[in-house]
Order: C-alpha cells, then sequence, then structure tokens
C-alpha cells in the first residue's frame, strides 16, 4: 500500500479537503485520504486491496448506468492504461449507506521506479450543485401556471424519443390539441378565471395520460402529447379517452351574474412517426394541420393519421 511519506502521495496534499483515493490496474483501492473516508463512510483499512471501486462505491455515470458493467469507461482505468491524465469526469457514488453522492473526479496516473502505474483519484462532492442545477434545468422547462412541461421540453424530450423510435424501430406518435370555447370562456368569465380553468385542465390532461406519455402546454390554450410506443389505432384510443373527459368535466366557472357557463371542449390532431415525418417539425406541422380540419368539422373531436 502506498505510504502517506512516500513521494507517490506527497502528505500535505493527503490531507486536501478533497477527496483522494489511490487505485491500481485492477480498479482496486489502495488507499483513501480522510476527507474521502468521511465521504463515504468507510475505511482505507476496510477497502485497501479488496474489491474493485466501482463495485465498492456502486458508480454510475449520469445516464445511470453502472461503471462496473463497463469498466472500459473507468475514467480511472484508462487514466493508468494510457498513462494520460483524466480531468472533471462527473459520475454518482454511494456511501457506505447506500446515499447518493455526485463527484467530479480527475485521475492522475502515477508511477515510480519498479512500480506498476497506479491512478491518484481527487474527487469533489459536487451534489448540491447538480442540485440547483437541475432545479434550475427543470425551472426552465416547466410552464409556471400549470407545472405541466413547457414546449422548449417538449421539443427537447420528443428529439430523444425519435432517435428512440428510429434505433428500435419503434412507432411514437405527437399529438396537437387546442381548447374550444376558450376564448368565449374568458370573455364571460376574466383572465383570472380563465387561468383557473387552464390548471384544471392541465391537471385533468396530465391525471389521464398513461405511464410514459408526455403532456406539454404549447402555448396560450394549446397543449402537445407524446406518446411513445404507440401507432395510429392506439393514439386514437387515447386522444378520443382525454376528449372525452374534458368534454365531461366540470370547470369553474367566474361569477358572471348567472349566465350560463360556455361550453368548453378539445379539438385534436394526430401525427404518426415515421409515416406523417421523420422529424418533430414535420410531425408538428401535420398534427397541426389535422386540429386545425378537426376545428373546421365542428371541434370537440380528433382527426388522425390516414
Amino acid at each position: 500500500m502506498p505510504d502517506l511519506h512516500d513521494p507517490l502521495v506527497p502528505g500535505i496534499l493527503w490531507y486536501s479537503c478533497d477527496g483522494m483515493m489511490v487505485i491500481d490496474e485492477h480498479r482496486r483501492i489502495l488507499t483513501m485520504n480522510p476527507t474521502l473516508e468521511r465521504l463515504t463512510g468507510r475505511t482505507s483499512q476496510e477497502v485497501a486491496g479488496k474489491v474493485e471501486c466501482g463495485l465498492l462505491l456502486a458508480c454510475r455515470d449520469l445516464q445511470g448506468c453502472p461503471l462496473a458493467d463497463c469498466p472500459q469507461e473507468c475514467p480511472g482505468l484508462k487514466a493508468i492504461q494510457k498513462f494520460k491524465p483524466v480531468e472533471a469526469a462527473e459520475y454518482t457514488i454511494q456511501d457506505a449507506h447506500g446515499k447518493g453522492i455526485v463527484v467530479s473526479t480527475s485521475y492522475t496516473p502515477i508511477q515510480l521506479p519498479g512500480r506498476p502505474v497506479w491512478a491518484l483519484a481527487v474527487m469533489r462532492d459536487i451534489t448540491l450543485a447538480k442540485r440547483r442545477e437541475k432545479r434550475i434545468s427543470r425551472q426552465a422547462m416547466t410552464d409556471p401556471l400549470t407545472a405541466l412541461p413547457n414546449r422548449t421540453a417538449m421539443v427537447e424530450i420528443s428529439l430523444k424519443e425519435i432517435k428512440r423510435a428510429v434505433r428500435h424501430n419503434r412507432p411514437l406518435t405527437v399529438v396537437m390539441a387546442d381548447l374550444d370555447g376558450f376564448k368565449e370562456y374568458n370573455d364571460a368569465y376574466g383572465h383570472l378565471a380563465g387561468d383557473d380553468l387552464l390548471k384544471s385542465l392541465a391537471a385533468l390532461l396530465q391525471a389521464g395520460r398513461r405511464a410514459g406519455d408526455l403532456v406539454a402546454r404549447y402555448g396560450g390554450d394549446e397543449f402537445a402529447f407524446l406518446l411513445p410506443e404507440t401507432d395510429a389505432a392506439g393514439a386514437m384510443v387515447v386522444a378520443e379517452r382525454l376528449r372525452y373527459l374534458v368534454q365531461a368535466f366540470p370547470f369553474p366557472k367566474g361569477d358572471n351574474g348567472g349566465v350560463a357557463c360556455p361550453r368548453v371542449t378539445i379539438s385534436m390532431g394526430v401525427a404518426l412517426f415515421p409515416k406523417d415525418g421523420n422529424t418533430f417539425q414535420e410531425l408538428l406541422k401535420r398534427a397541426d394541420k389535422r386540429l386545425y380540419q378537426a376545428k373546421q368539422l365542428g371541434r370537440n373531436r380528433v382527426v388522425g393519421s390516414e
């Protein structure tokens, strides 16, 4: 095991505020500094030379894939094999109690005469920073009125799902929807009541969607749906069910002196990938065209893919 007084691990650096460890070419932890011991809840004596760091710390990449399953992707192993530093590799580890910690780690290959190549890992806990980053990203992709994903989120997620559909040759459907009678409702009861209606509708659509489906507020009284793993027939079933939920829902009414509430329903247009388009913009354009057809045909209906 490395000696803390050995120039391999300079003592003054070993007591850094960052976690530090030395791993060998088999990814075994040879020693950890006190900071990393506190961070992980483990001691050098417990782990030294006994188990791969990827297994011990349950390392996962930022997509959630275990690094133990793909050792060739281990940045520490790359540093050793190529004898080249690896900087700021981000992944999650687990402490002794199973708590997840996001770390940014740099690896420096080290070797003294007559010894194999090892890697000195310097690990910085960035969990709080990642939480703040995720919170800001979530806020940027959330509609503040309805708390649904917004247009930006819809576009970003749809692009990913289209790539997945191409890779696995799976169906996918985009649905555009627009409220019928919303302007009349707003005129009758005012914008505050209109906002309440949109919030009620958002909760209704969110509760009525299937697991894995995405519903987003695309703008104004316009909503968009992304239905992965869904063909034309399946999309019609989902859209018709949501249309009926909106038609049957007793939306809140403002105070308008007893005047009858304008009827609020929803019209939808459906586009199927790849039949109606190979890109999100093409699918959106086709779904929007069918939504317009649904309006022309009398509203409160779904126009599907031919």
